[in-house]
């Protein structure tokens, strides 16, 4: 070969490989196109309940299409409807068999053990049940093996004719009972479950017994019945429980007599959460909850939950006594639940006296001791202030940094975010631009059937092979308009994630969504109409038809008789607090008003739409405060503090995010 060929052999080469490449591409997008036509037809045909048809289109879809084990899914389902089990059992066991790491095939497998119970298999019934139960033991189809497990040893104990071997079937019945009854007690199966208890034992029940359905009546709201079995149950391991069973029939009397006698004798036995869970009931039946906290205290010291009785103790304390009080709780309690918030009290009392040398050291301390927790964001930003206090600028800045990276969404990022600006007003943005609620994740290798069945909007079964990603079932009610519930959902994900996402995130906008914003601007006059949109998400969260418990109405919660008096004021003769315009309308105006009377400070509107203007002029003229923050941080009303974080967390997302 001459050397005149061999470029003219390489430029032939290279255009073959590149031709095989474009060739691949198109073969793998009309690949993907082909299986995704055909899921939809199949699709398409199960919606119209012409299942055989549905079960042969499925069928079509390729091996190696990501879709299969959808598609074989929707192919056992489709044989159940026609009645052929014996072949949809076969069709879920090949499915796992195949797709061991497919979301359904716990589920699957379930539903192949199921099917064969309800066509009298029970052996085969029995195996599969045991599977499910040791292989996806973390499983809600574990627990309903459970269930399934004791009736086919129940059955098979009434063909036993011999009597030890009849009472040892029917003992493994009753434990598989109680299994179930002790994971769902208030499942779909406990009903029944309970019935078999009591028929076994001849309703001769242990106290066990008792205890346990005593707790599935109540899971299951009959709290006359559970009564009934809480009283055969041993009160020291159930205390806490009839507590809270008393509550609901507004046995006041008898829930404080219990509690106070549980304190006293039997908290030990019982969970803290459950302790405190007592002692909150406790307290919302008095007039006084500082008098039942005190009454709580001098009860034993040396009770579970003493230090939640110091911990409202402390938030009850007269200000210049409080740090005492939580130092109290954090050196004798350090290792409990209320010792980080005792410390950040602790942190901030010694801001307030100028000690910021001691204020750094405890800021630092808890930091270290408590990483992770809620008042975690709180002390890197006053930290972040002591630094600057004491002249270490570069510190200051590497706490803000920090706050704004670790936890972006937060309050205080956004108070980081002036701090490190250096802007005095909060308020940096009167409009946004709305972006569209997408499917929250992009296509890759790990998700790539997800979101084809997203794109497919075979949403049905995209909520059970999803049912653990919350942000995926946010954007399914979404999709459903059920807009509150969706934001519900998908500020919860969030909150969860201790790592969060770039601002570009579409999990983001499930979370801040934007609803009736071009209403919002309409009636918001001077009123910033970002700042309106994040109030009425804490406030309703965008639910229309939303009531409190004291009787505030629709989207922007208003009181009817502050709706009238604003009406009044505005010459508005008729309005329906439902119909979100009207409500909007009279929200802003009523906002409008707040501001007029607190000089334009929106800092000061909002703490006055929780916490009533009286209430925040009242504590203008009293506290000593340097700044909106120290402001905020010594109201007396927690519901309204952190009513003013929320408000202002969400306006600083919108407008990051949009």
């Amino acid at each position: 070969m001459n050397s005149n060929q061999k470029p003219i052999l390489i430029i032939i080469l290279i255009s073959t490989i590149i031709g095989l490449g474009i060739v691949t591409s198109v073969n793998s997008k009309l690949a993907l196109t082909k299986s995704m036509n055909i899921y939809s037809a199949g699709l398409e045909y199960y919606k119209e309940s012409n299942y055989t048809k549905a079960f042969k289109t499925f069928g079509k879809i390729s091996h190696l299409s990501t879709l299969k084990p959808a598609a074989m899914y929707r192919q056992a389902r489709a044989l159940e409807q026609t009645g052929h089990f014996q072949r949809a059992i076969l069709t879920y066991n090949i499915l796992a068999l195949r797709y061991p790491n497919f979301q359904l095939t716990p589920k699957s497998k379930y539903n192949a053990a199921k099917l064969s119970y309800d066509i009298g298999k029970y052996n085969q019934a029995k195996k599969l049940f045991r599977e499910v139960s040791n292989k996806y033991s973390e499983t809600e189809y574990a627990t309903a093996s459970e269930y399934y497990l004791g009736m086919i040893e129940y059955k098979n104990s009434k063909n036993i004719q011999n009597n030890t071997q009849k009472l040892f079937t029917e003992e493994k019945a009753l434990i598989r009972f109680r299994q179930y009854l002790d994971n769902a007690p208030g499942g779909r199966y406990a009903q029944n479950s309970i019935n078999r208890i009591k028929e076994l034992q001849n309703n001769k029940l242990s106290r066990e017994d008792n205890y346990l359905i005593a707790k599935s009546y109540y899971a299951l709201y009959d709290y006359n019945t559970a009564s009934k079995y809480f009283s055969k149950t041993d009160i020291p391991l159930a205390w806490a429980d009839i507590v809270k069973n008393d509550y609901e029939l507004k046995n006041y009397s008898k829930l404080r007599a219990l509690t106070e006698r549980g304190l006293m004798e039997y908290s030990y036995n019982i969970e803290p959460k459950e302790v405190h869970k007592a002692i909150d009931l406790y307290l919302s039946t008095l007039n006084s909850k500082t008098e039942g906290v005190k009454t709580l205290l001098n009860l034993n010291k040396n009770a579970n939950g003493y230090d939640y009785l110091l911990y409202l103790n402390c938030k009850n304390t007269p200000q210049n006594a409080q740090a005492e009080c939580y130092k109290n709780i954090y050196f004798n309690y350090q290792n409990g639940q209320f010792a980080a918030d005792a410390l950040y009290n602790m942190f901030y009392d010694a801001i307030k006296q100028k000690q910021y040398l001691y204020a750094k050291n405890l800021g630092e301390e808890h930091l270290k001791l408590y990483p992770h927790t809620n008042s975690t964001p709180a002390v890197m930003f006053w930290l972040a202030k002591v630094h600057n206090k004491l002249k270490y600028y570069n510190v200051e800045k590497n706490y803000y940094d920090k706050l704004l990276k670790e936890y972006p969404d937060d309050y205080y990022a956004f108070q980081a975010y002036l701090e490190s600006k250096r802007i005095e007003n909060p308020i940096l943005k009167t409009d946004i631009t709305e972006k569209k609620v997408m499917f929250p994740y992009k296509m890759n290798n790990s998700n790539d059937m997800i979101v084809k069945l997203a794109m497919l909007e075979d949403y049905s079964l995209l909520k059970d092979i999803c049912e653990k990603d919350k942000f995926i079932q946010s954007w399914l009610e979404y999709q459903k308009g059920e807009y509150s519930k969706s934001a519900v959902i998908a500020r919860d994900a969030m909150a969860e994630l201790k790592e969060k996402p770039h601002v570009d995130d579409l999990r983001w906008r499930l979370v801040y969504p934007i609803h009736y914003y071009k209403e919002i601007k309409q009636f918001a006059g001077k009123n910033n109409p970002v700042i309106i949109l994040s109030l009425v998400r804490e406030e309703s969260y965008f639910n229309p038809a939303a009531r409190s418990s004291v009787g505030a109405q629709g989207l922007m919660q208003l009181m009817p008789q502050t709706a009238n008096d604003i009406a009044d004021r505005n010459g508005i003769k008729y309005f329906e607090l439902y119909k979100p315009s009207d409500n909007l309308k009279i929200g802003n105006l009523y906002y409008a008003y707040l501001k007029n009377i607190l000089h334009g400070k929106d800092f000061f509107v909002i703490l006055a739409y929780n916490g009533g203007f009286n209430a925040v002029n009242k504590w203008k003229d009293y506290l000593d405060y340097e700044g909106n923050n120290d402001f905020l941080e010594q109201v007396p009303y927690q519901e309204t503090q952190n009513y003013l974080k929320k408000v202002m967390k969400s306006y600083w997302n919108y407008i990051r995010l949009y």
